[in-house]
């Protein structure tokens, strides 16, 4: 009996500090917890010591709710071409984990407004690393250059990604993507290999007048509204077979270099293909 006694009492303890530190770990996860910025106000979430001026004034930026624009900020070279990277200052460096923190860690993902995360002109020199997460903002990342490979494998969110007008050296995979909103890639924006296999697109996909000199791998891929590919843009090799588009295609204008791949593609409205493209191969079998 009094064995008995001792092991209740002993789980007894137990269970009680487990519940006080499951209650601490709360309290603790609430207090840091930030807070978006009210409009017209300053960022009331400081900085890391240990982020570069630049990251700094970029989280400022954001944290209020504007667009961390380099390219219109006096002191960082001006309006630079992302496809001329001699011209470029290191003081546009921003740091994959700069990034991964504001969009994933608090206090900084819960100071951010309702605009999200919103960058013109910067330069990132290491690889990225999203795959997995889900961002609860939008995210733009336009006029950017990116050094190197930039993953984006299976990350989710309901809002818009723009990469607009950016230049990626590396591989830029987007495997499994789920966007419940749009996804731009257009307005002369450059791309080496792409991976866009399985990726599932609530909106559109624009690849308005943008370049892509690797392959551009669509397989599987799901798209509600259209895929645009028109306006002058350059493609290689475009795999887009057993691709499900909800909306249109339109290729009108482009040029394909490579073998354009379209097998077992299912497309609910059109398929334009006219304006002056350009194909190399076609294959558009069942």
């Amino acid at each position: 009996m009094r064995f008995h006694k001792i092991v209740v009492t002993f789980f007894t303890a137990f269970f009680l500090l487990a519940t006080l530190g499951s209650f601490s770990l709360c309290a603790e996860e609430e207090l840091i917890k930030g807070k978006p910025t009210l409009p017209g106000k300053s960022c009331q979430t400081e900085p890391l010591p240990n982020w570069t001026p630049q990251e700094k004034w970029v989280w400022k930026q954001v944290c209020e709710g504007k667009i961390a624009n380099f390219n219109k900020t006096e002191g960082y070279g001006g309006n630079l071409d992302p496809k001329k990277p001699e011209e470029w200052p290191e003081s546009r460096i921003l740091t994959p984990v700069f990034l991964e923190t504001i969009l994933l860690h608090e206090p900084f993902r819960g100071s951010l407004t309702r605009h999200g995360v919103r960058i013109v002109g910067a330069w990132f020199k290491d690889p990225i690393d999203l795959s997995n997460a889900t961002l609860d903002h939008q995210l733009e990342l336009e006029d950017s250059r990116f050094d190197k490979d930039v993953d984006l494998g299976n990350l989710k969110t309901t809002y818009l990604i723009s990469l607009n007008r950016s230049k990626f050296n590396g591989t830029l995979i987007m495997d499994s993507l789920e966007v419940e909103s749009h996804l731009f890639m257009s307005g002369g924006a450059e791309f080496h290999e792409v991976d866009l296999r399985s990726a599932k697109i609530g909106g559109q996909i624009d690849m308005t007048g943008s370049k892509f000199t690797g392959t551009l791998v669509m397989g599987s891929l799901e798209v509600e509204s259209g895929l645009f590919m028109r306006g002058g843009a350059e493609f290689h090799e475009v795999d887009l077979r057993s691709a499900k588009i909800g909306g249109q295609i339109d290729m009108a204008g482009s040029k394909f270099t490579g073998t354009l791949v379209m097998d077992s593609l299912e497309v609910e409205s059109h398929l334009f293909m006219s304006g002056g493209a350009e194909f190399h191969e076609v294959d558009l079998r069942s």
